[in-house]
């Protein structure tokens, strides 16, 4: 699936993959490990990279006690923030019907 628009995401990237797991509550989180001595939620461009992590998967179902199941997402509904280091983030603001816009609001 490509984008819908023209943006700076990737043709590549058009599906996100990720470890997710559910509490005794049933609240549904992401399955997050250490890396680097960063905590870092498992989550990837790539199928295959993200079932390389399966054992990091498992070990962390162990310790926390909640099965954890490998997810995939197809549907990118846009972008909600954009940041390119030059000046404050810039929100993108949905119109009243709920479309993602194409363009953003110039800062300030």
């Amino acid at each position: 699936m490509k984008p819908s628009r023209q943006n700076d995401v990737s043709p590549d990237t058009n599906q996100l993959y990720a470890w997710l797991s559910r509490d005794q509550d049933g609240v549904e989180g992401l399955v997050t490990t250490y890396l680097g001595g960063v905590l870092m939620p498992l989550v990837m461009a790539d199928e295959q990279r993200a079932r390389e992590f399966a054992s990091i998967a498992a070990q962390a179902a162990r310790l926390r006690g909640f099965p954890a199941r490998l997810v995939a997402f197809e549907r990118c509904e846009g972008d909600l923030m954009v940041v390119d280091g030059s000046d404050a983030p810039r929100q993108a603001t949905r119109p009243p019907d709920g479309t993602i816009p194409v363009a953003y609001p110039e800062p300030g």
